[in-house]
Protein backbone atom coordinates (compact mmCIF):
# COMPACT_ATOMS: atom_id res chain seq x y z
CA UNK A 1 0.00 0.00 0.00
CA UNK A 2 1.07 3.55 -0.50
CA UNK A 3 1.62 6.03 2.28
CA UNK A 4 -1.95 7.29 2.00
CA UNK A 5 -4.69 5.28 3.68
CA UNK A 6 -6.18 2.50 1.60
CA UNK A 7 -8.88 -0.10 2.10
CA UNK A 8 -7.50 -3.55 3.01
CA UNK A 9 -9.49 -5.24 0.22
CA UNK A 10 -7.91 -3.05 -2.44
CA UNK A 11 -4.37 -3.77 -1.25
CA UNK A 12 -5.13 -7.48 -1.11
CA UNK A 13 -6.24 -7.34 -4.74
CA UNK A 14 -2.85 -6.00 -5.91
CA UNK A 15 -0.83 -8.30 -3.64
CA UNK A 16 -2.74 -11.37 -4.80
CA UNK A 17 -2.30 -10.48 -8.47
CA UNK A 18 1.43 -9.91 -8.08
CA UNK A 19 1.86 -13.17 -6.16
CA UNK A 20 0.12 -15.03 -8.98
CA UNK A 21 2.35 -13.33 -11.53
CA UNK A 22 5.56 -14.20 -9.63
CA UNK A 23 4.47 -17.82 -9.19
CA UNK A 24 3.83 -18.29 -12.92
CA UNK A 25 6.98 -16.47 -14.06
CA UNK A 26 9.47 -17.45 -11.35
CA UNK A 27 12.01 -18.96 -13.75
CA UNK A 28 12.34 -15.68 -15.67
CA UNK A 29 11.83 -13.26 -12.81
CA UNK A 30 14.26 -14.69 -10.24
CA UNK A 31 17.42 -14.00 -12.32
CA UNK A 32 16.24 -10.39 -12.60
CA UNK A 33 15.60 -10.03 -8.87
CA UNK A 34 18.74 -11.89 -7.80
CA UNK A 35 21.34 -11.56 -10.58
CA UNK A 36 23.24 -14.83 -11.01
CA UNK A 37 20.54 -17.00 -9.45
CA UNK A 38 18.63 -19.74 -11.28
CA UNK A 39 15.16 -21.02 -10.42
CA UNK A 40 14.95 -24.71 -9.48
CA UNK A 41 11.52 -25.31 -7.94
CA UNK A 42 8.77 -23.77 -5.82
CA UNK A 43 8.09 -24.67 -2.22
CA UNK A 44 4.52 -24.81 -1.00
CA UNK A 45 4.03 -22.23 1.72
CA UNK A 46 1.71 -24.71 3.43
CA UNK A 47 4.86 -26.45 4.64
CA UNK A 48 5.63 -23.40 6.75
CA UNK A 49 4.25 -23.31 10.28
CA UNK A 50 0.74 -21.87 10.28
CA UNK A 51 1.45 -19.05 12.72
CA UNK A 52 2.90 -17.01 9.86
CA UNK A 53 2.57 -17.30 6.09
CA UNK A 54 5.27 -16.33 3.62
CA UNK A 55 4.37 -14.90 0.22
CA UNK A 56 6.58 -16.86 -2.20
CA UNK A 57 9.35 -19.37 -1.52
CA UNK A 58 11.65 -21.02 -4.07
CA UNK A 59 14.75 -23.22 -4.24
CA UNK A 60 17.38 -21.46 -6.34
CA UNK A 61 20.87 -22.21 -7.62
CA UNK A 62 23.36 -19.42 -6.91
CA UNK A 63 27.07 -19.69 -7.74
CA UNK A 64 26.87 -23.46 -7.72
CA UNK A 65 25.06 -23.80 -4.40
CA UNK A 66 21.42 -24.42 -3.49
CA UNK A 67 19.59 -21.79 -1.45
CA UNK A 68 16.08 -20.85 -0.42
CA UNK A 69 14.77 -17.58 -1.86
CA UNK A 70 11.94 -16.03 0.11
CA UNK A 71 10.16 -13.11 -1.61
CA UNK A 72 7.89 -11.00 0.55
CA UNK A 73 5.71 -8.47 -1.30
CA UNK A 74 4.73 -5.26 0.46
CA UNK A 75 2.78 -2.29 -0.90
CA UNK A 76 3.56 0.02 2.01
CA UNK A 77 6.20 0.37 4.70
CA UNK A 78 5.82 -1.54 7.96
CA UNK A 79 8.17 -0.80 10.86
CA UNK A 80 8.00 -4.44 11.95
CA UNK A 81 8.83 -5.88 8.52
CA UNK A 82 12.54 -6.63 9.20
CA UNK A 83 11.55 -8.62 12.29
CA UNK A 84 8.91 -10.51 10.30
CA UNK A 85 11.48 -11.33 7.62
CA UNK A 86 13.80 -12.64 10.30
CA UNK A 87 11.05 -14.92 11.64
CA UNK A 88 10.31 -16.25 8.15
CA UNK A 89 14.02 -16.74 7.49
CA UNK A 90 14.61 -18.72 10.68
CA UNK A 91 11.61 -21.00 10.18
CA UNK A 92 12.47 -21.67 6.54
CA UNK A 93 16.05 -22.50 7.48
CA UNK A 94 14.79 -24.82 10.22
CA UNK A 95 12.36 -26.59 7.87
CA UNK A 96 14.43 -26.73 4.66
CA UNK A 97 17.96 -27.04 6.06
CA UNK A 98 19.27 -24.62 3.43
CA UNK A 99 20.55 -21.05 3.70
CA UNK A 100 17.73 -18.58 3.13
CA UNK A 101 18.02 -15.37 1.14
CA UNK A 102 15.22 -12.93 1.99
CA UNK A 103 14.03 -10.39 -0.56
CA UNK A 104 11.58 -7.63 0.34
CA UNK A 105 9.85 -6.55 -2.87
CA UNK A 106 8.02 -3.22 -3.15
CA UNK A 107 5.83 -3.11 -6.28
CA UNK A 108 5.23 0.62 -5.75
CA UNK A 109 7.19 3.53 -4.34
CA UNK A 110 6.94 3.77 -0.55
CA UNK A 111 7.92 6.63 1.70
CA UNK A 112 10.06 4.71 4.21
CA UNK A 113 11.23 1.36 2.85
CA UNK A 114 12.79 -1.12 5.25
CA UNK A 115 16.56 -1.03 5.50
CA UNK A 116 19.01 -3.87 5.94
CA UNK A 117 20.47 -5.12 8.21
CA UNK A 118 18.25 -5.67 11.22
CA UNK A 119 20.47 -5.34 14.26
CA UNK A 120 19.40 -6.59 17.68
CA UNK A 121 21.60 -5.64 20.63
CA UNK A 122 21.52 -6.04 24.37
CA UNK A 123 23.50 -3.15 25.80
CA UNK A 124 26.77 -3.43 23.87
CA UNK A 125 26.38 -7.10 22.99
CA UNK A 126 25.40 -7.85 19.37
CA UNK A 127 22.71 -10.52 19.45
CA UNK A 128 21.53 -10.62 15.83
CA UNK A 129 22.67 -9.06 12.57
CA UNK A 130 20.19 -10.07 9.88
CA UNK A 131 20.83 -9.03 6.27
CA UNK A 132 18.06 -9.00 3.67
CA UNK A 133 17.62 -7.62 0.16
CA UNK A 134 15.27 -4.74 -0.69
CA UNK A 135 14.06 -4.02 -4.22
CA UNK A 136 11.50 -1.53 -5.46
CA UNK A 137 10.16 -2.22 -8.95
CA UNK A 138 10.08 1.55 -9.47
CA UNK A 139 13.90 1.46 -9.59
CA UNK A 140 13.95 -0.86 -12.62
CA UNK A 141 14.19 0.43 -16.19
CA UNK A 142 11.21 -0.55 -18.35
CA UNK A 143 13.15 0.27 -21.53
CA UNK A 144 15.71 -2.44 -20.76
CA UNK A 145 13.06 -5.14 -20.35
CA UNK A 146 11.46 -4.27 -23.70
CA UNK A 147 14.77 -3.96 -25.54
CA UNK A 148 15.75 -7.41 -24.26
CA UNK A 149 12.24 -8.70 -25.17
CA UNK A 150 11.59 -10.23 -21.77
CA UNK A 151 7.94 -10.49 -22.69
CA UNK A 152 6.79 -12.69 -19.83
CA UNK A 153 7.72 -9.82 -17.50
CA UNK A 154 5.92 -7.08 -19.48
CA UNK A 155 2.96 -6.92 -17.05
CA UNK A 156 5.37 -5.36 -14.52
CA UNK A 157 6.30 -2.49 -16.87
CA UNK A 158 3.79 0.03 -15.41
CA UNK A 159 5.59 -0.10 -12.06
CA UNK A 160 9.00 0.82 -13.51
CA UNK A 161 10.85 3.92 -14.65
CA UNK A 162 10.95 5.31 -18.22
CA UNK A 163 7.48 4.05 -19.12
CA UNK A 164 5.77 5.77 -22.05
CA UNK A 165 2.50 5.07 -23.86
CA UNK A 166 4.50 4.09 -26.98
CA UNK A 167 6.56 1.62 -24.96
CA UNK A 168 3.42 0.03 -23.50
CA UNK A 169 1.84 -0.11 -26.97
CA UNK A 170 4.90 -1.87 -28.34
CA UNK A 171 4.90 -4.31 -25.43
CA UNK A 172 1.21 -5.09 -25.85
CA UNK A 173 1.58 -5.67 -29.58
CA UNK A 174 4.42 -8.10 -28.89
CA UNK A 175 2.29 -9.93 -26.33
CA UNK A 176 -0.58 -10.19 -28.81
CA UNK A 177 1.80 -11.72 -31.36
CA UNK A 178 3.31 -14.17 -28.88
CA UNK A 179 0.00 -15.30 -27.35
CA UNK A 180 -2.23 -15.00 -30.43
CA UNK A 181 -3.29 -18.64 -30.01
CA UNK A 182 -3.49 -18.53 -26.22
CA UNK A 183 -6.13 -15.98 -25.31
CA UNK A 184 -6.29 -17.11 -21.66
CA UNK A 185 -2.61 -16.31 -21.06
CA UNK A 186 -2.86 -13.06 -23.04
CA UNK A 187 -5.83 -12.02 -20.92
CA UNK A 188 -3.84 -12.59 -17.73
CA UNK A 189 -0.98 -10.44 -19.02
CA UNK A 190 -3.28 -7.48 -19.67
CA UNK A 191 -5.20 -7.92 -16.41
CA UNK A 192 -1.96 -7.79 -14.43
CA UNK A 193 -0.78 -4.80 -16.42
CA UNK A 194 -3.93 -2.75 -15.85
CA UNK A 195 -4.14 -3.58 -12.14
CA UNK A 196 -0.57 -2.39 -11.62
CA UNK A 197 -1.14 0.67 -13.81
CA UNK A 198 -3.93 1.84 -11.50
CA UNK A 199 -1.62 1.91 -8.48
CA UNK A 200 1.74 2.95 -9.86
CA UNK A 201 3.17 6.41 -9.18
CA UNK A 202 5.98 6.18 -11.75
CA UNK A 203 3.62 7.27 -14.56
CA UNK A 204 1.95 10.69 -14.73
CA UNK A 205 -1.81 11.07 -15.01
CA UNK A 206 -1.63 12.18 -18.64
CA UNK A 207 0.42 9.15 -19.71
CA UNK A 208 -1.81 6.88 -17.62
CA UNK A 209 -4.79 8.15 -19.56
CA UNK A 210 -3.06 7.51 -22.90
CA UNK A 211 -2.03 4.01 -21.79
CA UNK A 212 -5.59 3.24 -20.72
CA UNK A 213 -6.74 4.22 -24.21
CA UNK A 214 -4.33 1.64 -25.61
CA UNK A 215 -5.57 -0.96 -23.13
CA UNK A 216 -9.17 -0.25 -24.15
CA UNK A 217 -8.38 -1.88 -27.49
CA UNK A 218 -8.31 -5.15 -25.58
CA UNK A 219 -11.27 -4.58 -23.27
CA UNK A 220 -12.88 -7.85 -24.35
CA UNK A 221 -9.94 -9.76 -22.86
CA UNK A 222 -10.35 -7.85 -19.60
CA UNK A 223 -14.11 -8.38 -19.46
CA UNK A 224 -13.90 -12.09 -20.27
CA UNK A 225 -11.23 -12.88 -17.68
CA UNK A 226 -12.84 -15.10 -14.97
CA UNK A 227 -10.90 -13.39 -12.18
CA UNK A 228 -12.15 -9.96 -13.24
CA UNK A 229 -15.72 -11.21 -13.63
CA UNK A 230 -15.66 -12.50 -10.06
CA UNK A 231 -14.12 -9.26 -8.77
CA UNK A 232 -16.82 -7.23 -10.53
CA UNK A 233 -19.64 -9.36 -9.16
CA UNK A 234 -18.22 -9.31 -5.63
CA UNK A 235 -17.72 -5.54 -5.74
CA UNK A 236 -21.17 -5.02 -7.20
CA UNK A 237 -22.80 -6.94 -4.37
CA UNK A 238 -20.66 -5.18 -1.78
CA UNK A 239 -21.36 -1.79 -3.36
CA UNK A 240 -25.10 -2.32 -3.50
CA UNK A 241 -25.32 -3.38 0.14
CA UNK A 242 -22.98 -0.66 1.39
CA UNK A 243 -24.67 1.97 -0.75
CA UNK A 244 -28.11 1.05 0.53
CA UNK A 245 -26.90 1.11 4.11
CA UNK A 246 -25.07 4.44 3.85
CA UNK A 247 -27.77 6.04 1.75
CA UNK A 248 -30.58 5.00 4.04
CA UNK A 249 -28.71 6.18 7.12
CA UNK A 250 -28.02 9.51 5.46
CA UNK A 251 -31.62 9.79 4.34
CA UNK A 252 -32.98 9.01 7.78
CA UNK A 253 -30.77 11.64 9.35
CA UNK A 254 -31.81 14.25 6.80
CA UNK A 255 -35.43 13.34 7.41
CA UNK A 256 -35.04 13.76 11.15
CA UNK A 257 -33.34 17.13 10.73
CA UNK A 258 -36.02 18.34 8.31
CA UNK A 259 -38.77 17.18 10.62
CA UNK A 260 -37.23 18.89 13.63
CA UNK A 261 -36.73 22.15 11.73
CA UNK A 262 -40.23 22.33 10.27
CA UNK A 263 -42.12 20.69 13.13
CA UNK A 264 -45.04 20.08 10.75
CA UNK A 265 -46.40 17.08 8.87
CA UNK A 266 -45.42 18.64 5.57
CA UNK A 267 -41.88 19.09 6.79
CA UNK A 268 -41.60 15.46 7.88
CA UNK A 269 -42.87 14.23 4.54
CA UNK A 270 -40.38 16.39 2.67
CA UNK A 271 -37.65 15.13 4.94
CA UNK A 272 -38.51 11.53 4.25
CA UNK A 273 -38.58 12.22 0.51
CA UNK A 274 -35.20 13.93 0.66
CA UNK A 275 -33.84 10.98 2.60
CA UNK A 276 -35.13 8.52 0.03
CA UNK A 277 -33.55 10.47 -2.84
CA UNK A 278 -30.24 10.75 -0.97
CA UNK A 279 -30.28 7.00 -0.36
CA UNK A 280 -30.82 6.22 -4.04
CA UNK A 281 -28.09 8.64 -5.13
CA UNK A 282 -25.69 6.85 -2.78
CA UNK A 283 -26.67 3.53 -4.37
CA UNK A 284 -25.89 4.91 -7.85
CA UNK A 285 -22.44 6.05 -6.72
CA UNK A 286 -21.65 2.70 -5.09
CA UNK A 287 -22.72 0.72 -8.15
CA UNK A 288 -20.58 2.97 -10.37
CA UNK A 289 -17.58 2.54 -8.06
CA UNK A 290 -17.95 -1.24 -8.20
CA UNK A 291 -18.67 -1.69 -11.93
CA UNK A 292 -17.04 1.31 -13.62
CA UNK A 293 -14.47 2.77 -11.18
CA UNK A 294 -12.93 5.01 -13.85
CA UNK A 295 -16.29 6.75 -14.26
CA UNK A 296 -17.34 6.92 -10.60
CA UNK A 297 -16.63 10.66 -10.24
CA UNK A 298 -18.65 11.41 -13.38
CA UNK A 299 -21.58 9.40 -12.03
CA UNK A 300 -21.34 11.19 -8.69
CA UNK A 301 -21.67 14.57 -10.43
CA UNK A 302 -24.30 13.36 -12.87
CA UNK A 303 -26.64 11.91 -10.26
CA UNK A 304 -26.84 15.22 -8.39
CA UNK A 305 -29.12 16.59 -11.13
CA UNK A 306 -31.93 14.20 -10.15
CA UNK A 307 -34.56 15.35 -7.68
CA UNK A 308 -37.18 12.73 -8.50
CA UNK A 309 -37.24 9.32 -6.81
CA UNK A 310 -38.90 7.57 -9.78
CA UNK A 311 -36.26 8.83 -12.20
CA UNK A 312 -33.55 7.57 -9.88
CA UNK A 313 -35.19 4.13 -9.77
CA UNK A 314 -35.09 3.95 -13.56
CA UNK A 315 -31.48 5.18 -13.65
CA UNK A 316 -30.40 2.53 -11.10
CA UNK A 317 -32.06 -0.23 -13.11
CA UNK A 318 -30.27 0.85 -16.29
CA UNK A 319 -26.94 1.17 -14.51
CA UNK A 320 -27.17 -2.36 -13.10
CA UNK A 321 -27.70 -3.93 -16.53
CA UNK A 322 -25.26 -1.68 -18.45
CA UNK A 323 -22.83 -4.18 -20.05
CA UNK A 324 -19.64 -2.15 -20.49
CA UNK A 325 -17.88 1.16 -19.92
CA UNK A 326 -18.80 2.63 -23.30
CA UNK A 327 -22.49 1.98 -22.60
CA UNK A 328 -22.04 3.53 -19.16
CA UNK A 329 -20.62 6.68 -20.77
CA UNK A 330 -23.68 6.88 -23.00
CA UNK A 331 -25.88 6.47 -19.94
CA UNK A 332 -24.30 9.62 -18.52
CA UNK A 333 -25.69 11.62 -21.43
CA UNK A 334 -29.32 10.71 -20.82
CA UNK A 335 -31.63 13.72 -20.45
CA UNK A 336 -33.29 14.36 -17.16
CA UNK A 337 -36.71 13.26 -18.44
CA UNK A 338 -35.60 9.97 -20.02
Amino acid sequence: MEESEQKPGSAQQYDSSLKDFIELNAALLIPELVPGAQFERSISVELIRPVIRADKVFVIRYKGESYILHIEIESRSHPEMPARLLAYNAILYHDQKLPVRSLLLYPFTVESPARSPLVVKMEEQMLITFHFDVLSLSELDAQRFVEQQKRELYPLLPTMQNVTPLLIKRAMEELVEVYQHDEATLSKQFVWMELLLDRTTTIGDLDKGLIREVLKMYDSLWDENPRIQKMVQDKLKEGLLQGLKEGLLKGLEEGRQEGRQEGRQEGRQEGRMAGEIAAKKAVVVKIAQARFPRLSELFQRHVNQYADSTQLDAFIQQLIVTPDEDSARRLLTLPEDF
